[in-house]
């Protein structure tokens, strides 16, 4: 087991001969740590906009548009990061023009 913080963001590593090989996300408040299962919390310390918009797309697939005035962001600025996100492969882009995650591939 190892403990590392990096950037704000705790992570719990495990590797063993007996134990499967995991990552956990932590949040420490209040003088306790909490897991992070939100969708985002891997972007959260190194891409902030790109945590907010899959957090956001988690919920539901959206358009740029719908991104962009629910994060009060610059359209330009969304489409970009959805570009960029789409080209990872962390988001996918359905028939109707929204994005969604990967995992939640929806078509219209």
């Amino acid at each position: 087991l190892l403990l590392s913080r990096t950037e704000g963001l705790t992570k719990l590593s495990m590797k063993g001969r007996l134990i499967n090989e995991a990552e956990i996300l932590l949040s420490y408040k209040d003088g306790q740590y909490f897991e992070r299962t939100d969708a985002g919390a891997a972007f959260e310390a190194s891409a902030p906009l790109r945590a907010e918009i899959v957090n956001l797309l988690a919920k539901k697939p959206l358009g740029v548009s719908a991104i962009a005035n629910r994060l009060d962001r610059h359209k330009g600025q969304i489409s970009e990061a959805c570009k960029k996100m789409h080209e990872d492969g962390v988001l996918d882009r359905n028939e109707d023009k929204t994005y969604c995650l990967m995992s939640s591939r929806r078509t219209v």
